[in-house]
């Protein structure tokens, strides 16, 4: 189960326990689509709004690599670098609901 800690009506935002989303996606998808190690900088969305590219840092290598998807996840937790850049002037309201 996973427990909603706070609602946004106006924009339908949800914000859960980082634990209970990152075990849900673990289990769900292929190993094969968790990038281990890597340190999110930046992301872009096309034109058509149908992919996303996102720029990390390799933390072992000190690389920068891009990746191309058809999704973005933000599931770093409620201080999230991710969400910072794609809703820079959002703040979040903690009630916690079960």
């Amino acid at each position: 189960m996973t427990r909603i800690l706070t609602r946004d009506e106006d924009f339908d935002f949800r914000a859960a326990y980082w634990s209970d989303i990152q075990s849900l996606l673990y289990n769900a998808l292929p190993q094969t689509m968790f990038l281990w190690g890597h340190k999110f900088l930046s992301f872009t969305m096309s034109q058509d709004e149908s992919n996303v590219k996102v720029k990390t840092l390799v933390v072992e290598t000190q690389e920068t690599v891009e990746i191309e998807g058809d999704l973005l996840i933000a599931a770093d937790g409620c201080l999230s670098s991710i969400r910072k850049t794609f809703l820079p002037d959002f703040k979040l309201r903690f009630e916690i609901r079960v």
